[in-house]
Parts: C-alpha cells; structure tokens; sequence
C-alpha cells in the first residue's frame, strides 16, 4: 500500500480502456491502496501528493509476455552466429557457467532496464535454473524489481525435463494459493507457472509431461513454438489453450493461426530475437487476421541486445508495414493494445492491469513530451509507437508504488547497479578463463 494519494495532474491520458478512450488534459488519481481511484477532468487534489503531467502522455505501463533472465549479463552475446551455434555457446556453454549470484544480478540488470524502459510486467521465462538457489536467486531479484509478472519455472538449458519436485518447493515456500486456485507470491505481484522445455527440439516425451504437470499443479505454462507443427503436434494432442502462451509461432500458416484462434491461445511474437538471429518470421497480420491473440515480447538481451521496449514496437510495426508492402499493415493502435492490455489479458491479469481503469493495479508511466524527439505532439497514440524512446519515460508506478521519479529509479540508482554488473561480469571472466563468445 502506499503512504499517501498521488494525483497525476493535466496529461494526456491513454487510457486502453474502450469506455474511457484517450482524453487531453486529464486527471489520474491513484489510491492509498495503490489502485486507480478516477481518471478525469478536474480531479480534486486534496491530500493528494500532485505529480504535474502537463506536456506528458500518462498511460498504463507495457507488458514484456516472455524474457529470458539470465540474459542480463549476455547482452551483446553471439552476434552472427547461427541460432544453433548460438544455443551451443551463448546458452549451454556460457550460461551453465552461472553462479546464483550471477543469476540474481542478471535479472536485478534487466529489471532495472525494463523500468527505465516503462515496462511494468514482465513475464520471466526463466529456462536456466541450474539449483533450486539459483530459481531462489532469480526470484528474489524480480520480487525485489517491483515488477508484477509472472515466473516460469524451467529447467536447465539443455534436452532435460522440468525437476518437478524443485517447483513444488519453491511453490511452497514462496507462493500462496488464491481462491481461484492459482499460486501467486504474497504480495499479489508474481504468479508461479511452467516454463516447457522440448517443444523446439519436438520431443513429445518432454513436453506433454511438462505440460501435464502444469495443469494438474493449475499452473499456467509457455513454450516455444519454432516451427508450424509444433503448433499441429500440440492441437492434435489438446494442450492448445488460454493457459498455454505459445511464443514466436515461426512460419505458422494459416491453418495453425486458425488453431491457435480457435483455442484462444495467446501468442508472444519476439521480432528482435527472431531477426537478429535470423530464425524466420512471425506474420502478426496472418495470425490477427485469422481471430489469434497477439502479445509482444523482447525475448532476451542476448538475443535482441536492448530492453527498449519503444524500439521493439516501431520494429514491428515498420518491419511488417514493409514485408506487406501495406502502410496500413500494422496500425498504431493495435500495436500499442498489443503492448499494454494484450499483453495483461495473455497472462491473464487483464482484471489487474493493462489499462488505466479505476479499480485496477495503478501500474502507470509517464512519458515526457517536452524533448526533441517528440515535438510537436500531433498524434500521440503514434508518437508513443514511432517516436518515443525509454529517455522520455519520467515516471514509474507500480501497485501505486513510484519505481521511477523525474527519470530517476527508486532505491538503487542506475549508476550502482551498472557498477555491481560490471564486476560481477569480471567475475564470470575470471572463472572462465576466456571473454563471452
């Protein structure tokens, strides 16, 4: 809960709610209980600490649907290399490296990132979980953020299935039952779910008793979808679903987009990843076009190098406006939907976050307009997608909770924990005897 009322005063408002719309000059007032109390016109500012938004766009943080968290001290890693020759040296070679501590400081560094880049939700994909201290490191340093999300426990990066009994102690030990029967971390913010490992490399003996495990534990589960029957495989043996956040969906066609539709099965596209390991292409328009659910994600700093949010938008939207040859491929709209409550509603806490309706998680970003990359203000739904970079987000809120103020983060600042990165890469070097590859 927070100490006092927050009233954020005179921006413009994107709501993401289709009843409330965008709105200039706007009020939003956050609650005591660190939920939005109102948005609208004249809020009354008594007892409430004011934050002056005028010449800013006030909007509901993004949602980041799948990262990889070892890659916070991987970033750079691989450029050029063959995705298999990446997963042999970046991923099995250098990763299985990692101590707790390395794990614990590469999440607390793209954490630390995903703030300054006004993500408010991370969906930690973590698929390097050598011990059960490094999945207790690694939770610690994403509880620790601020983040709401969800982690998905995984096994090691390598051919192996899910230690089950690791999840059930980190479950037990960390997470509380709700009523509806899924496991969340006491303070509401992180939910427990399945990372599946074997759907890549379409071994079945993996995957369905991932797969089964997660849903009897009623524990969401996420797996890689790489190639067109990976999605047929799955439909065929009925584990498509809402619970089910299918990533990439590489040269899916049109009948696996029809799947993946019908079943209401979500899917996270990761064009950074994708493109800069040169792995194929996930057609967001086949897929929308056929009813499929569309969430957006940055998939790893390793793989796309950068958790600029902004960066990965406008890529997406120019990058298909061009392959379809269609200025009207990839509207801005849908794009900044995809980011924000798209991405609440493939996790399932569309309830809790996602747009700024009152009621909800005030999860809230500020983003400065008085900078030269974003004047004149003439559209802002498109500036916020074509223009914007993390340098304009000023404010940070999270359950209500400031995670940045005036461009600066909360607690530790940016510079300790690029110090604390840099000497715990040293580290890693030392041990190794030789750089990253």
């Amino acid at each position: 809960m927070t100490s006092s009322r927050t009233l954020i005063r005179g921006g413009f408002v994107i709501t993401m709610d289709d009843g409330l719309g965008n709105q200039p000059d706007t009020d939003v007032l956050i609650g005591t209980d660190g939920r939005i109390e109102a948005v609208g016109h004249g809020l009354d500012p008594a007892g409430a600490d004011l934050v002056d938004a005028r010449e800013c766009l006030v909007l509901p943080g993004f949602v980041d649907t799948h990262r990889h968290m070892y890659s916070g001290m991987a970033r750079g890693t691989g450029d050029g290399l063959s995705y298999g020759d990446y997963f042999q040296q970046v991923i099995l070679d250098y990763a299985q490296g990692y101590t707790p501590d390395d794990t614990y400081m590469a999440v607390r560094l793209g954490m630390a990132e995903a703030i300054e880049s006004g993500i408010t939700t991370m969906h930690a994909w973590e698929h390097n979980l050598l011990t059960p201290e490094h999945a207790a490191r690694s939770l610690q340093a994403l509880r620790e953020s601020g983040l709401r999300g969800r982690f998905s426990y995984g096994p090691p990066n390598v051919p192996m299935s899910l230690n089950t009994a690791d999840v059930l102690q980190l479950r037990d030990a960390a997470f509380e039952k709700t009523s509806d029967g899924r496991y969340f971390t006491p303070d509401g913010r992180i939910q427990l779910g399945i990372a599946c490992r074997g759907i890549e490399l379409a071994d079945e003996s993996i995957w369905r008793p991932e797969m089964e495990f997660a849903r009897s534990q009623n524990l969401p589960v996420t797996g890689h979808f790489m190639a067109p029957e990976h999605i047929d495989d799955l439909h065929e043996a009925g584990m498509l679903g809402p619970d089910l956040v299918g990533v990439h969906a590489v040269d899916a066609g049109k009948r696996q987009a029809q799947m993946l539709a019908e079943t209401g099965t979500p899917i996270s596209i990761s064009h950074g990843g994708n493109g800069r390991a040169g792995v194929g292409w996930s057609d967001p328009v086949l897929l929308r076009d056929a009813g499929a659910r569309i969430c957006i994600s940055l998939d790893s700093l390793s793989g796309c190098d950068s958790g600029d949010f902004f960066t990965l938008m406008r890529m997406m939207v120019v990058g298909t406006r061009a392959i379809q040859r269609d200025p009207g491929a990839y509207p801005v709209a849908t794009m900044l939907r995809e980011a924000t409550i798209g991405g609440a509603e493939a996790l399932g806490i569309a309830g809790v976050t996602g747009s700024l309706t009152p009621g909800k998680a005030a999860d809230i970003i500020v983003l400065r307009t008085d900078t030269l990359n974003m004047t004149p203000l003439t559209n802002p739904v498109a500036q916020v997608v074509l223009s914007a970079q993390p340098r304009n987000v000023h404010h940070v809120w999270i359950d209500g909770i400031p995670r940045m103020t005036a461009g600066q983060l909360a607690g530790d600042s940016a510079a300790e924990i690029v110090a604390e990165g840099r000497r715990q890469y040293a580290q890693i070097v030392a041990r190794r005897g030789r750089p990253v590859p």
